[in-house]
């Protein structure tokens, strides 16, 4: 269990949390998606992919990305409290990029659906909540980027 379910679980059992403690429950709070946190979706989505229900994939990966930037608002909000716990600077704390996985998967979708303006809309969104290149980590950032150079080709291509 991480810092944001562990302090969670402790503010529904009506223990009193520290300043920290609240921050880490308050991010994993916002980041709920019908009950569940947003890591919990990984193999439903998949399934549902494969099953080909993809207006009920795509509905729940907005719903995850939704959460992810709701989790990474809340992370902003709390840099200040992070930075005076630690007596560090504010900037040190703050949010990395939301996570692109969800995002490639809604692209993914939205291609398959041959809905090329969306997939740059959602990868553009993704984008938007990345902060500077710098503090991105994986591999999939630049597979978006890609991905979305290839939409735009495509929608160009379909146009022409």
């Amino acid at each position: 269990m991480g810092q944001g379910a562990r302090a969670s679980a402790m503010r529904r059992d009506g223990i009193r949390l520290s300043e920290l403690d609240t921050c880490y429950a308050d991010e994993h709070d916002a980041e709920f998606v019908r009950g569940r946190h947003f890591l919990e979706w990984g193999d439903e989505l998949r399934e549902l992919k494969r099953e080909g229900r993809l207006e009920d994939a795509l509905a729940l990966v907005l719903e995850i990305i939704e959460a992810t930037e709701r989790g990474q608002e809340a992370e902003a909000r709390n840099a200040q409290v992070r930075a005076r716990y630690f007596n560090r600077s504010p900037e040190e704390f703050r949010p990395r990029e939301t996570p692109p996985g969800w995002t490639e998967h809604a692209a993914i979708i939205l291609r398959k659906m041959g809905r090329l303006e969306d997939e740059i809309a959602v990868i553009d969104r993704w984008i938007a909540h990345a902060g500077p290149q710098e503090r991105w980590v994986g591999q999939t950032q630049p597979k978006l980027l890609e991905r979305r150079a290839k939409a735009v080709a495509l929608l160009e291509k379909r146009s022409a």
